[in-house]
């Protein structure tokens, strides 16, 4: 009767550690699948498993019969799951947990970077019209033709100037041709630059989120009606804010 307890126990604890290595896998499937969608390499497999080793004979034998068979003392005769089971499904978890965590480090740097990369419109779509593209154009005030380093968005007088991604205000103040102007280093590759403000909500050395209100819209410096210039720049180069406008 002991022996017939602790075989239904030791099917149990079975039941429960293959059910428990399934669900691990069906989590290492999703988390491989992240991973690929991530562009990360797979994390290398621990060196070597859980050591196994020795004599096999068949089940059946009877020396292992024979071996099994004395009743021995009660209390003795319990059996139990092997160790090598719960060792070999704890591994498992294990190696699962530092996969997931290098995922959660990766989309923690990503969202980072997504954080600082310029993505929205610096003014409401519903409030504003673009009045010159990025690239070669007539300048209004030559009517030769010239390259437009920046995008202009044009408005109502006192529109509300958004920053385009998270950063810090470097540059607040009057800049040549652009008259009232900010500029924010968003990362190591990115800075935005608006300008012909009539009024800044900013100081250098502020840090700001995506969103937040820097200024509003006029046409100080060189301008032939209310706008915002708006540049964006990667690497020191100056790139078509418009790709950059997901909201527009």
């Amino acid at each position: 009767a002991e022996n017939r307890a602790a075989n239904m126990e030791l099917r149990d604890v079975k039941e429960k550690m293959e059910h428990l290595n399934r669900e691990v896998l069906k989590v290492r499937q999703k988390a491989g699948y992240i991973q690929n969608f991530l562009g990360m390499s797979p994390a290398a497999s621990g060196k070597g498993g859980i050591g196994q080793g020795g004599m096999e004979i068949d089940p059946r034998s009877s020396r292992l019969r024979a071996a099994s068979s004395p009743p021995g003392p009660p209390g003795t005769g319990r059996l139990r799951a092997p160790a090598r089971e719960e060792a070999s499904s704890l591994q498992d978890i294990g190696q699962l947990d530092g996969e997931l965590q290098r995922i959660i480090g990766t989309l923690e740097k990503r969202q980072e970077r997504l954080d600082h990369m310029p993505s929205i419109s610096p003014v409401d779509p519903q409030q504003s019209w673009i009045s010159s593209s990025f690239g070669l154009r007539t300048s209004p005030f030559t009517n030769k033709k010239q390259f437009h380093v920046g995008l202009d968005i044009a408005g109502s007088e006192g529109t509300p100037i958004m920053a385009t991604a998270k950063g810090q205000i470097v540059f607040v103040g009057t800049n040549g041709s652009l008259g009232l102007a900010v500029r924010i280093r968003h990362d190591s590759a990115y800075e935005t630059v608006y300008g012909h403000l009539n009024k800044a909500m900013v100081k250098k050395g502020q840090h700001v989120q995506r969103g937040d209100v820097i200024g509003h819209m006029g046409d100080s410096g060189k301008a032939t009606g209310y706008h915002l210039h708006y540049e964006i720049k990667k690497h020191d180069k100056n790139i078509d804010p418009f790709e950059y406008m997901m909201d527009w």
